[in-house]
């Protein structure tokens, strides 16, 4: 039989004549990413997955099982998972960090903050389907810095959908806000003769309170964007949905985006709630508030729906 350990210097040798046509063709690819001109790829009318994105992918994901290969009958060993896992994943960095800087300038091309959003989620969301379908480990550095980054694009999306659909809503709370604080904590070193279970001012302070929340605030303003909301938030959340499914390829992820613009702007809601209960007792339009309870409910009806 053939003594195996006369084999050792044959298979490094060979090991180290792919790894220098790998490398070469590894550098190849990331060299092509630095040439690429964003004006010369980018869409300004198409949303979807860049065929750089595809490419990417495909590419990426590839070298990635490679590194989960594992020789039969053997563990873990220096000279095989660590030392392949050693060498690829600097390489894998940065292949990526040149993809992102492709794909952010592509997605700068795009004319709307919204748009250029919409553009990097679908392709994101295409680099994590593409990874988990080749079973890329959940603890791989790529696909957990991917996800991250995935997070941090739905957050912005949502705040920036928000304040398309609602702009007079969202705009008035972020103002306002700040506007009370700064009341209620000059208030707080004004003597006060009690205060109630819910922590408001008692007795004749109370008045006095609601009195100059009311005055540091637009009033006429805040009853208009009650109104505007009152009657606005069911078409608006109806828009919102079918926006979703045109600009999102996979379905499953328009709807998770839209869960979490509608939980958002229930949380808005809830804010706009406290807004006008720190400046009336019992406000003249109460009937036009539209409580959270009530928005989320319409979620519920729209993920049964589909």
């Amino acid at each position: 039989g053939i003594n195996a350990a006369y084999m050792g210097g044959y298979f490094e040798r060979v090991n180290m004549m792919l790894w220098s046509r790998f490398k070469s063709i590894f550098d190849a690819n990331v060299d092509s990413l630095r040439q690429v001109d964003p004006k010369d790829v980018v869409n300004r009318k198409s949303l979807k997955v860049h065929r750089l994105s595809d490419r990417y992918a495909d590419f990426s994901g590839s070298i990635m099982r490679i590194m989960l290969h594992k020789p039969v009958g053997t563990g873990p060993s220096p000279d095989t998972d660590f030392g392949m896992e050693l060498h690829l994943s600097p390489n894998l960095a940065y292949l990526r960090l040149a993809f992102e800087g492709v794909l952010a300038a592509v997605a700068a091309q795009v004319p709307s903050t919204v748009d250029q959003t919409t553009f990097l989620l679908n392709n994101y969301q295409h680099l994590v389907c593409t990874w988990q379908a080749q079973g890329v480990e959940s603890s791989n550095e790529d696909l957990t810095h991917v996800l991250r980054r995935l997070e941090e694009l739905r957050q912005h999306f949502v705040e920036v959908r928000l304040a398309l659909a609602f702009p007079h809503f969202v705009s008035f709370i972020r103002e306002t806000e700040p506007l009370l604080a700064a009341v209620d904590a000059a208030v707080v070193t004004e003597p006060v003769s009690g205060s109630s279970s819910e922590g408001q001012p008692m007795g004749r302070s109370s008045a006095h309170v609601f009195e100059s929340r009311r005055a540091a605030i637009d009033a006429v303003r805040l009853e208009s964007v009650a109104k505007e909301f009152a009657s606005a938030w069911v078409p608006g959340i109806r828009a919102i949905h079918s926006d979703g499914l045109e600009r999102f390829q996979d379905r499953n992820h328009a709807m998770e985006l839209f869960r979490q613009v509608l939980t958002q702007l229930a949380l808005f809601a809830a804010r706009f709630t406290a807004i006008v209960s720190k400046c009336w007792l019992n406000p003249p339009f109460r009937n036009l508030l539209v409580s959270s309870q009530h928005i989320l409910h319409e979620v519920r009806k729209y993920t049964m729906s589909t």
